[in-house]
């Protein structure tokens, strides 16, 4: 079975920083399944970004099953920027259509799909001082 997890920095390889991609592989292989996951994460994509790399990152892998986590990135308004953003970096409905695209093409492919939710952010100071502002409440 081949797996291909396919996200932002929450999918993506981290140095020594064991990702969910680790578990698959390992959980999986103790329970003698014979599996290859290959992990297609890359940190501060979005769903747009996703899809200019997804035939190559994703399809031509012919995986069996792909794991989709996007949306951090997607959803983040830049209010630091001069002037500030005043929306998402991928509206909500064009986020949708790039997940529903993902996810047709691959069951075209009779490919099985899990989208999986973003993980909630912590407040780190970096995070508070780039981000500590209307529309967010630290």
């Amino acid at each position: 079975m081949k797996i291909v997890t396919f996200g932002d920095s929450t999918t993506a390889p981290r140095g020594k920083l064991k990702t969910y991609s680790d578990c698959l592989r390992e959980d999986l292989s103790a329970k003698g399944v014979a599996v290859e996951v290959v992990n297609a994460g890359i940190g501060g994509n979005t769903t747009r970004m996703a899809l200019a790399r997804f035939q190559t990152d994703v399809l031509d892998r012919k995986p069996d099953l792909v794991v989709i986590q996007f949306g951090i990135n997607d959803s983040c308004v830049d209010v630091w920027r001069k002037p500030p953003a005043t929306g998402p970096r991928v509206p909500r409905d064009e986020y949708v259509k790039n997940l529903e695209k993902m996810a047709a093409t691959l069951q075209e492919r009779g490919c099985r799909v899990i989208l999986m939710t973003p993980n909630l952010l912590r407040w780190t100071p970096r995070l508070k001082t780039l981000y500590g502002q209307p529309p967010y409440d630290p």
